[in-house]
């Protein structure tokens, strides 16, 4: 325990880490920007911290010890000094966490769609010179394209996206085929396909393919029928939601190792807490709902008071994941997961995600992007699957995305969980996108607070259930004070 001199009289080493520290879910919480490590506080300690800042180290201690014993200082400023808050060196430049090797590749096999969601934000596809349908070649060269790319040892993910990509089955049909044959014939891992579709146009050749190649599926779905249904229309006006269930449900129903997810979207005649309690009655592996992210002149923008409710949902979601997960439960809500997956490992982003280095989107003419969502986006090209990637644009765009480049980030302290989100303009956002990203984070904080006070081990409920119960077992024979030591390894 440090001496009266050392706290109080002497000049000391230590400097104040960035950190953040907030209210959420009931905690006192600290967020070390520096080292990702999330700590709950006492008041005093938060009390110590506060005058730190405000008063300088010295002055704080030297304040402290006229008021409280020399133990209950000593003790508060060695938790801070040991959980990393209080320093002695100076901040050391980021180490991020590597971007895996494995290429996930969009096809965007059409631009063309069946509905007319009345919040879609694409107008047109492409332009009007411009294939609607991918053919067969220009999606074959995509995948050689992606294998080119990846390193076998990890593989590829291919994802089928539009517009909406049934559209366009007998493609998406070749190229399963194909891939999987140049992937065997190469040795690589088994490849992993995915597809989101508004599941209007599901039958059983296309319920085959799903689950004979394991294609997980997201399907869109806002809600309950009148929300839905308002908003997710065929061009008619006619609702598409007694459609999208019976297919839902059909697949659901299905025995397989396919996964079914579903995304919703949240406008200003709907709330968040009404959309997930909706679709968490399904058998879903993620839930993932987002505000409409609107154009100039749309209707269906959430208001200032239609944000503050949102907001309020998010809350109540949050408690009802931290609590799945101290059961041993995965969450299926996905706004969390990859920051809590973070906080655990206790990494930094760079990059929000590793559109154009591992990450490709594929127009049906043959030009690469970034992502799927970009596809349309001309000023975003990066390549094209016949001639390859543009390696003076890619290099131009990553260091464009690069959370070191992003000066409206510089002074945030979530830049290293959010890497400043999506660097994509797909729509005119209001300036609550940042509100409720910093809301999402926090809470994301707060649920892992609350699961390290039991043990950060419940957290691999988000990786493998299976291998949690495994992991219950062990810990269940585990003394307490040998489970601590575990914990202080890990995060290590």
């Amino acid at each position: 325990m440090p001496s009266q001199e050392r706290i109080g009289y002497r000049v000391t080493p230590y400097r104040i880490a960035e950190v953040h520290v907030f209210d959420e879910l009931g905690r006192q919480i600290l967020f070390n920007v520096e080292d990702s490590s999330v700590h709950l506080l006492d008041s005093f300690e938060t009390e110590i911290l506060s005058s730190c800042k405000k008063q300088g180290i010295k002055e704080a201690i030297k304040s402290f010890l006229k008021i409280y014993p020399l133990e209950k200082v000593a003790g508060a400023i060695d938790k801070l000094e040991n959980n990393g808050i209080l320093l002695s060196e100076e901040p050391k430049a980021p180490t991020y966490q590597p971007i895996s090797n494995r290429v996930a590749l969009t096809l965007n096999v059409t631009q063309s769609c069946n509905l007319r969601c009345r919040y879609c934000y694409v107008d047109k596809p492409l332009v009007d010179s411009e294939p609607v349908l991918m053919s067969q070649e220009v999606a074959k060269k995509a995948v050689d394209f992606a294998l080119n790319e990846s390193c076998y040892p990890e593989g590829i993910g291919i994802s089928f996206y539009g517009g909406e990509p049934l559209l366009n089955f007998p493609v998406i049909k070749s190229t399963i085929l194909y891939a999987n044959q140049k992937a065997e014939s190469l040795g690589m891992p088994e490849i992993e396909f995915h597809m989101a579709t508004n599941g209007t146009l599901l039958n059983e050749d296309m319920i085959d393919l799903i689950t004979k190649y394991k294609i997980n599926v997201l399907f869109s779905i806002d809600g309950t029928p009148s929300v839905h249904d308002t908003m997710r229309i065929f061009p008619d006006g006619r609702g598409t939601h007694a459609i999208v269930l019976k297919n839902l449900k059909r697949l659901l129903s299905i025995k397989g190792e396919h996964q079914v997810s579903a995304s919703a979207v949240v406008t200003n005649i709907n709330r968040l807490k009404t959309a997930y309690e909706y679709l968490s009655q399904f058998d879903l592996r993620d839930i993932k709902i987002s505000f409409v992210r609107y154009i100039e002149g749309c209707d269906f923008a959430l208001s200032a008071a239609d944000s503050i409710e949102y907001m309020k949902d998010m809350r109540e979601i949050a408690k009802d994941c931290a609590d799945k997960i101290l059961s041993g439960t995965r969450p299926s809500y996905y706004e969390f997961e990859t920051k809590l997956l973070q906080l655990w490992k206790r990494t930094k982003r760079q990059y929000f995600c590793p559109a154009g280095i591992k990450r490709f989107g594929v127009a049906p003419n043959g030009d690469i992007y970034p992502c799927g969502p970009a596809a349309a986006m001309k000023k975003y090209k990066i390549g094209d699957v016949f001639t390859g990637l543009y390696k003076e644009k890619q290099g131009q765009l990553i260091q464009r995305i690069s959370i070191e480049n992003r000066t409206e980030c510089q002074k945030c302290w979530a830049r290293y969980l959010c890497a400043g989100g999506c660097f994509l303009p797909l729509v005119r956002e209001c300036d609550k996108k940042c509100a409720m990203r910093l809301l999402s984070t926090e809470l994301a904080i707060a649920i892992f607070a609350i699961v390290k006070e039991k043990t950060e081990l419940l957290l691999a409920s988000l990786v493998d259930e299976r291998f949690l119960s495994n992991v219950e077992k062990l810990i269940s024979s585990i003394p307490s004070e040998d489970l601590q030591k575990s914990e202080e390894h890990i995060g290590s």
